[in-house]
């Protein structure tokens, strides 16, 4: 269909061409039609220059090249000369510039068109004509080049685009080869004959917890800790122990231990293999380290990312005080916490979820003193807190108060917010939906977040917290219950925690069967709803 759709541009152009000829009073014509042609080229090429290139490899931005670069070649020729015009060279490069870009078929086309332009515009002319007359021999040559260009021009598009085809197909098996070492569970690092990392795979990334810039070019063995059964070190003569690079490496099948990986994780076997020279003519390594064990637990894995934020907060926090930038210190240093929380939960969810310590809790109390110990927090983001119960009054505790003793409401809230459950299990679910309404009204103006506290009689005590938040879809509310929160990260602060609040939330209150909702509302501002529904006697899972 491109093919096609050129050949027809190019018919288009030379149309045009015999147009303007046509028309045109004198060559002196054509001259100033070539200027106007010039000049739009150039504008357009300074506009692409200026903005972005990407519009002229789609196809109507070659087609536009196609007709006016064909344009401008056959104007060029005609208006200084036809046959025996000193520009005719501009067809064979043009021509051959079609046979690299396009196809050699599309270039032939060109040239026939220009050549059938030219013979029309002899015609028409009778001082072409005349010129022929006196000097056909000079005329036959002109036209005998532009056949030779034929064979030129089929030899240099069929080397080319064979190569091209080549690359290409040598293109797609790396990319696959890629990807199927990237995706294995195996960390697979390839280093030079002095043992400085050259490339590694994704699952040596998040086993190392250090990003590739942090791996590359640095000492293998200094990187990748590992100790053998003796406790010691493992180094590059535990595979080539005379240091001989001309062998292949020793054959190990001692299970080693490996530092800097989660507990679950830590028995690993090694092998190494000579991969020959390169066109550097330097020899490289391959290590493939693989896992004894597959780990039962999927948790590290998932808390993998808060492991590396957290240790990324440390080296940043690290940089500052040595550079002595102490405003944002504090800061890092609350974020650093709830990180270093968050991974501690989610280490200990199994043993949290099966504690069984049930007393009765003042919720008002609790939720009250969530919004205290988080002010701190709350302030460094510029978010505003407050604590509400609403529907809650002098009438409710008048019954329980001495006359002209002054009481406030919230100082008797006992009789009337208390549940029997387990603290620190109800405690982590609201301080955790705290922190993400926290995060998600940081970006915003006025950010404001509440926590209410309500009774729904006969049975239960409402927990709602509402806050600001930006704009968002049902799958940004889908998202927020899933390590991370998938493209919510990026459209919110909740990158600045853990990534596992959420997570965290959904999984404690399934399990628990504590009934969690949430309520998301555009008008009049955005805002997100979340509604903890606690009974105030023990559930069956107590």
């Amino acid at each position: 269909m491109q093919f096609w759709l050129s050949i027809l541009t190019l018919f288009l152009s030379s149309v045009y061409v015999l147009l303007l000829d046509h028309i045109a009073f004198s060559s002196r014509s054509l001259q100033k039609a070539l200027v106007a042609i010039i000049i739009t080229l150039l504008f357009v090429l300074y506009r692409y220059a200026r903005h972005s290139w990407k519009e002229i490899s789609t196809w109507y931005g070659k087609m536009f090249f196609v007709f006016w670069g064909t344009t401008l070649v056959q104007l060029l020729v005609i208006a200084t000369g036809g046959f025996q015009s000193p520009f005719l060279v501009m067809i064979h490069f043009f021509m051959i510039g079609l046979s690299f870009i396009f196809s050699f078929s599309l270039a032939v086309f060109f040239l026939f068109s220009c050549l059938i332009v030219l013979f029309i515009d002899v015609s028409f002319s009778p001082n072409a004509f005349a010129l022929l007359v006196n000097d056909p021999g000079l005329t036959l040559l002109q036209f005998a080049s532009l056949l030779v260009i034929i064979p030129i021009a089929y030899i240099i598009s069929r080397q080319y685009h064979m190569k091209d085809a080549l690359a290409g197909a040598l293109r797609a098996k790396i990319q696959t080869t890629e990807a199927i070492i990237q995706s294995l569970p195996e960390l697979i690092i390839v280093t030079d004959e002095y043992f400085k990392i050259l490339s590694t795979n994704d699952a040596t990334v998040r086993t190392l917890q250090r990003s590739r810039s942090e791996l590359l070019d640095k000492p293998l063995f200094d990187i990748l800790l590992l100790k053998d059964k003796n406790n010691k070190l493992v180094t590059s003569k535990t595979f080539f122990p005379n240091e001989n690079m001309t062998s292949q490496p020793i054959k190990n099948l001692e299970t080693f231990t490996l530092i800097t990986s989660p507990v679950l994780q830590r028995n690993v076997t090694m092998q190494a293999q000579l991969m020959g020279k390169t066109t550097t003519n330097s020899k490289q390594i391959s290590f493939i380290i693989s896992f004894t064990t597959v780990a039962e637990n999927t948790l590290p894995v998932v808390f993998d990312k808060a492991r590396a934020k957290y240790e990324g907060l440390v080296e940043d926090i690290k940089q500052k005080l040595a550079l002595a930038d102490t405003k944002t210190i504090k800061t890092d240093m609350l974020l650093l916490e709830k990180i270093e929380r968050d991974t501690y939960v989610l280490q200990t969810l199994k043993e949290i979820l099966r504690e069984n310590n049930t007393a009765r809790i003042d919720i008002a109390q609790l939720c009250k003193q969530t919004t205290l110990l988080n002010k701190e927090f709350t302030n460094e983001l510029h978010v505003r807190t407050q604590f509400r119960l609403p529907n809650f009054g002098e009438k409710d505790i008048a019954p329980l108060t001495v006359r002209n003793y002054p009481v406030k409401p919230e100082q008797l809230t006992g009789p009337f917010f208390t549940a029997s459950c387990n603290v620190k299990q109800i405690e982590l679910v609201i301080h955790k939906l705290f922190d993400m309404s926290i995060f998600l009204a940081s970006r915003e103006k006025n950010a404001t977040v509440t926590i209410s506290v309500e009774r729904k009689e006969p049975e239960s005590i409402l927990v709602i917290i509402t806050g600001s938040c930006p704009q968002l879809t049902e799958k940004d509310l889908d998202d927020l219950f899933i390590p991370y929160y998938g493209n919510l990260e990026n459209k919110t602060d909740l990158s600045l925690g853990s990534g596992l609040e959420g997570y965290i939330v959904k999984h404690m209150s399934d399990t628990l069967k504590i009934p969690l909702t949430n309520n998301y509302q555009k008008i009049p501002q955005p805002t997100l709803t979340f509604t903890l529904a606690i009974t105030k006697k023990p559930s069956s899972h107590h």
